[in-house]
């Protein structure tokens, strides 16, 4: 009963992520400099979010904080291909996250090995409790924006502030079970 509860769950969050409409892709590829590095700083910020929660199916027997982390991937993987897309091709970013130790929100290397090494209710305290502080971060970069008079690009900060404030509602709502 637990697997059908836990595929109805994802297969309610898959559709539901589908009904979001990312801004354009088509239009002026010009990035203004606010503009081009907020997107160079959440492209590396976003994949860390998907690195977290490529973890949680090995290391948590829980299906809500499965659900959610297949929610933030759902999410977050089509905005990194829109803003890579507004990059350009050729743009390259650091992968490995070692340059951004001081963005908003990110996870150092010893919490992302700590959390790593968790497993069960251990491993979702620690990713409850990582995400919100990520997705807290992701909100403070927004304000990278605040100048910015670019549709697509405010209109993703848009999307970025209001999922990432309800999925934060809903972690620590999750959180509240530790």
């Amino acid at each position: 009963m637990r697997i059908k509860s836990l595929f109805a769950a994802l297969s309610a969050l898959i559709l539901l992520s589908g009904c979001a409409q990312l801004p354009a892709l088509s239009g002026s590829s010009e990035l203004g400099p606010d503009e081009k590095m907020f997107v160079e700083m959440m492209v590396p910020h976003h994949e860390q979010a998907i690195q977290m929660s490529d973890l949680a199916p090995s290391r948590t027997q829980t299906a809500e904080v499965l659900a959610m982390a297949e929610k933030i991937k759902l999410g977050q993987e089509p905005e990194i291909e829109l803003m890579e897309g507004w990059l350009g091709e050729g743009h390259t970013h650091d992968n490995s996250h070692a340059g951004h130790g001081g963005m908003d929100g990110m996870l150092t290397e010893d919490e992302m090995a700590a959390l790593e090494a968790a497993s069960g209710s251990e491993f979702d305290k620690l990713f409850l409790e990582g995400m919100i502080k990520h997705h807290e971060g992701a909100i403070e970069m927004l304000s990278l924006l605040d100048s910015s008079e670019d549709a697509k690009v405010l209109e993703l900060r848009d999307q970025i502030e209001a999922v990432q404030l309800d999925e934060i509602a809903q972690m620590k709502a999750l959180l509240a079970n530790y």
